[in-house]
């Protein structure tokens, strides 16, 4: 699989005009295949205010959802090749509070395709007077029609579903993951509550007036110590793109089989079909649809082929894989930090995407 010149060109290009008109201060790119990078590239400042700061290539990104497929969707996996759990189990075999009620038939495997039922957000950190009282609450005040009758992207079900896991694992997320995912794969940069202060700038925090720097964006994981099923990870592309090798190889990362060929299979299959939009276990699918109708897989570009699939993050972040083709794109920026308002990466998305899926040759 090789990229045209021109188009490698031309994406530069888009990236910089992008950073110009202030559609993010930086982004980093990163395509290839399980064998070969095909394309890298980086512009733009990591913080722009209160001060000009360069970002560099270990710089690392808040993000954001991208934690729903890197961290606990993955996770999700490998405990059910171990034995632990089942998609098909309910959670209120693992969580009391949805024992009785409107959640008390619903199953891991809605929680993980956003057909649970759930609200797409609660405001935790106003609701909870600590951060234990989030099932109750999510349990309360989160479910807004049955689950299995549509899709509605949600959080909260990543929030309760990271919960799960811990209870299963005996340990919180972030050990988990560490354990289970990044350090067999080698992923030695990623993982929550980063050390570092070289980080992307997220979004001004309005009582200080300063960009945060490596304090993640999203308020209720923030709330729930940096550390939550649907937010809280960081990471960088060459991180990234070890995983992106994992799902694009069957499950394995070199000699070494992290996840099964059929966990890969079950995480890509479209659950949703008949509900109106695509999803696999965490990830949007892209299908036949007519472009545009479906707001998540749009995100892939209108000619990202079908059975292609990906995520997007609040913050400005994004992956695209297609299995058929063998290739992946990463794109990670800090778009926030112009403000949640700022919404120029919708389009950039969609341009990148066309941009790279038609220089293949």
């Amino acid at each position: 699989m090789k990229m045209r010149e021109e188009k490698r060109a031309a994406i530069r290009d888009l990236i910089r005009t992008s950073v110009a008109e202030n559609a993010f201060p930086c982004a980093s790119v990163l395509a290839g295949t399980p064998d070969e990078v095909l394309f890298e590239y980086a512009a733009g400042s990591r913080s722009v205010y209160p001060e000009k700061l360069p970002l560099d290539q270990n710089t690392l990104f808040d993000m954001a959802s991208l934690t729903k497929v890197l961290a606990t969707a993955p996770l999700a996996m490998v405990f059910v090749e171990q034995g632990r759990i089942s998609l098909a189990d309910k959670v209120a075999d693992y969580l009391p509070s949805f024992s009785e009620g409107a959640g008390k038939d619903i199953t891991l495997g809605q929680l993980l395709t956003h057909t649970a039922g759930l609200a797409p957000d609660l405001a935790l950190y106003d609701l909870c007077d600590k951060p234990e009282d989030d099932i109750r609450q999510i349990a309360e005040h989160g479910i807004r029609f049955p689950a299995g009758t549509q899709v509605k992207y949600s959080d909260l079900g990543f929030i309760v579903m990271g919960r799960i896991l811990e209870a299963v694992g005996k340990d919180t997320l972030d050990h988990l993951c560490a354990k289970y995912l990044y350090q067999p794969m080698g992923m030695h940069h990623t993982g929550f509550c980063p050390a570092s202060d070289n980080v992307a700038a997220t979004e001004e925090n309005h009582h200080t007036s300063m960009a945060e720097n490596g304090l993640v964006h999203d308020e209720n994981a923030r709330f729930l110590g940096g550390v939550a099923g649907h937010a809280g990870l960081f990471s960088y592309a060459p991180d990234i793109s070890k995983y992106a090798v994992l799902l694009l190889s069957s499950g394995k990362i070199g000699n070494r089989q992290i996840l099964s060929k059929a966990s890969i299979a079950a995480m890509t299959r479209n659950y949703t079909y008949a509900l109106g939009e695509d999803r696999g276990l965490g990830w949007s699918l892209k299908t036949d649809r007519v472009p545009g109708t479906d707001s998540y897989a749009n995100a892939g570009g209108e000619l990202a082929l079908p059975g292609s699939y990906g995520h997007t993050g609040f913050t400005g972040t994004s992956i695209w894989l297609d299995n058929s083709l063998g290739v992946y794109l990463i794109c990670l920026t800090n778009r926030v930090h112009y403000g949640r308002e700022n919404q120029k990466i919708i389009r950039f998305r969609r341009l990148l995407h066309n941009m790279f899926f038609s220089s293949l040759e």
